[in-house]
């Protein structure tokens, strides 16, 4: 019986994200709405290959778009894990364990304070925050899921976004949900 996991990076994905990051840089040079243009083919063609899907997505119950990211991701196949503010228990449980076995990329949509700590446990098994947006209202928790289940491309790694304002509830009760990505 065999077990279906995660590929982890081998030394040849390593250097096709690495390329294509360089790639990336190299748009830096082109002017305005091309450099847009040229950016959004790449993002929208990107070789399934160079494209990380998480292991599991991890979300913040506390707040109503976050449950509805972790929804999404069920809904796409993506197992989800919902935490209420602390990763303690999760970490614990689930998470420690399951990166001293393999380094498998997780995303989430959680508050900073978490975020934070995740991306801090993640220096420690060799992993980094290669993604993170800044949330904002509307359908954004559901398009965060679907580009999440694709995977994130070796384009999007170049540096974290700010979206727009986050949504009310979030606003209220400790600032901007987060989106992230760890591999």
């Amino acid at each position: 019986m065999s077990v279906d996991r995660p590929a982890s990076i081998d030394r040849r994905r390593f250097l096709e994200i690495g390329a294509a990051a360089s790639l990336t840089a190299a748009l830096i040079e082109v002017p305005g709405a091309a450099r847009a243009l040229a950016s959004d083919q790449l993002r929208a063609h990107a070789p399934e290959a160079l494209r990380i899907k998480p292991h599991a997505v991890i979300y913040d119950e506390r707040f109503e778009s976050a449950h509805r990211f972790g929804e999404a991701a069920r809904s796409l196949g993506v197992p989800a894990r919902a935490i209420r503010g602390d990763v303690t228990q999760l970490w614990y449980a689930w998470l420690n364990p399951l990166w001293k076995r393999e380094p498998a990329p997780i995303a989430g949509l959680t508050a900073y304070a978490a975020m934070f700590c995740l991306e801090r446990l993640a220096w420690d098994q060799r992993l980094r925050m290669i993604h993170w947006e800044v949330g904002a209202d509307g359908d954004w928790p559901t398009e965060q899921a679907a580009l999440m289940a694709r995977g994130i491309g070796a384009t999007s790694l170049a540096a974290p976004r700010a979206g727009a304002a986050a949504n009310a509830f979030a606003a209220s009760t400790g600032g901007p949900l987060h989106f992230w990505f760890i591999t």
